[in-house]
């Protein structure tokens, strides 16, 4: 009736009010739990205490009753068993929903990740980046954008202002040359009538003046040759020197490799002229300017130095025209790497020198 292998009991009793009396038990080793002329109930009782779960029926026929008997551990293994199979599964669950968030969360997050990465290096090119800390890849790049957007608007003034200095600048040199034009024609007019006359100093002044305004014309070409610079402030020092009776003495110190070399017209002339006007002529007596030029790694040097009052005050050099517009088409011509350096001592000199490199820096 039953398999060997099955794990519950069964028990046929033959019970009376009083006592119960085993007829068959299965498995048999069963039977000597059961002892002769026991009461049904504290025999139940004793089997509930063991943990078995009892299900009973009695025959009205025989009398007789039937008890299937089971273990409560044996009824709840198949349960245990599916609780440990649930659990195996749950975790294999998890770790693939962990496996595949892992793996779609990287697929979005890493073209971001390569987004962000690119705009904060594309930023850091255009200006002193400061990454913004506690945000994440699209905050980041929303931040950088919008810093993008301010430093972009900001480049632009300046290269509209920068754009309108140039212009200004060329008006300048326009305007400029209006006046040499017409002074040279008629400074070689006057030339030709003092020699005529025997007047050799009017004749030298005029035609040093005609020179130097031939020389500032260059024939409306934006670059000079050194030569031709060092040539213009030659004739201006003997105008200076007529003017002045031979109070000023001129040393030229350039590098022969430098005498041919273009660079942007009018930028070494002016300095001159302003170390005659504010530092040389106050003072009484003579006084020494000189010009020297070098030429390395690619890297132009002017110094122009002169013996004079010098300045007390060097924030009012940029007052003037001179120094402010050499600043300006320096700036304008060779870039942001050009310099124009001012040092004086007062009753000492003053010492302006430019560098800049022969290759124009575009901005």
């Amino acid at each position: 009736m039953f398999n060997e292998n099955e794990e519950s009991n069964f028990v046929v009793l033959d019970s009376n009010q009083y006592s119960t009396s085993p007829i068959y038990t299965y498995p048999q080793s069963f039977s000597g739990r059961i002892r002769t002329n026991q009461d049904k109930q504290s025999l139940i009782q004793e089997l509930n205490n063991e943990n078995y779960i009892i299900n009973s029926f009695k025959n009205r026929t025989t009398g007789w009753d039937l008890m299937l008997l089971i273990e409560e551990k044996d009824l709840l293994k198949d349960s245990n068993q599916i609780a440990r199979i649930t659990t195996i599964i749950a975790v294999i669950i998890a770790i693939l929903a962990l496996y595949l968030s892992f793996v779609l969360s990287g697929r979005i997050t890493r073209p971001l990740r390569q987004l962000k990465n690119m705009v904060i290096g594309g930023a850091k090119e255009l200006y002193i980046y400061d990454e913004p800390k506690d945000k994440d890849e699209i905050g980041t790049i929303s931040e950088t954008f919008n810093q993008i957007n301010v430093k972009t608007k900001e480049l632009s003034d300046k290269l509209i202002r920068s754009e309108l200095k140039e212009k200004e600048a060329e008006l300048r040199a326009l305007q400029a040359q209006i006046k040499p034009h017409f002074l040279y024609n008629t400074l070689d007019s006057i030339y030709w009538m003092a020699t005529m006359q025997d007047n050799p100093e009017v004749a030298k002044m005029a035609f040093s003046l005609s020179k130097s305004f031939k020389l500032s014309l260059n024939s409306g070409k934006e670059l000079i040759a050194v030569s031709k610079e060092l040539e213009h402030i030659e004739h201006y020092m003997t105008i200076q020197n007529l003017r002045y009776n031979d109070r000023f003495k001129y040393i030229e110190q350039v590098d022969e490799e430098l005498m041919n070399i273009e660079i942007l017209k009018l930028l070494i002339q002016p300095l001159v002229e302003n170390a005659i006007y504010h530092g040389l002529e106050p003072q009484k007596g003579e006084g020494t300017i000189s010009v020297k030029g070098k030429l390395k790694d690619n890297l132009v040097t002017f110094i122009v130095e002169d013996d004079g009052v010098g300045i007390e005050d060097l924030k009012k050099i940029n007052q003037g025209y001179g120094l402010k517009n050499v600043r300006e088409r320096l700036m304008l011509y060779y870039g942001p790497s050009s310099k124009l350096l001012v040092t004086s001592e007062v009753g000492k000199g003053t010492r302006v020198e430019l560098r800049f490199f022969l290759t124009r820096k575009e901005e």
